[in-house]
């Protein structure tokens, strides 16, 4: 059973979607990167010496779950094997089409 033009356009769509969201991930992530990066210095000064109390634990907490999430959810993103799945792509699309969506996945995820 192959694609109609409508689906295929659906899926293009689709695909830009992920695209875009994985560009403005990257970019949110690269500025939270630097933002870090240049406030480590005073971090390290301020913050490291003082006594634990809530206050530095509320910071650190603050300051380090989002980088926790970060690697997380990046490590779970990598395909470990992006080629496992083409069988239960979709039922109505071509291996073909799996193929395809599976290679531009495993590109947009590897930043290719």
């Amino acid at each position: 059973m192959s694609l109609t033009p409508e689906e295929i356009a659906e899926l293009t769509d689709e695909v830009s979607l992920w695209f875009t969201q994985d560009y403005i991930a990257l970019g949110l992530w690269t500025f939270y990167l630097y933002h870090y990066l240049t406030t480590l210095a005073e971090e390290v000064s301020t913050i490291w010496p003082q006594q634990w109390r809530t206050g530095k634990i509320l910071f650190l907490l603050l300051r380090y779950t989002p980088i926790c999430y970060i690697t997380l959810g990046t490590l779970s993103s990598i395909p470990l094997r992006p080629w496992a799945t083409l069988a239960q792509c979709s039922p109505q699309a071509t291996p073909q089409v799996c193929q395809g969506l599976s290679i531009a996945e495993a590109l947009g995820k590897t930043g290719a």
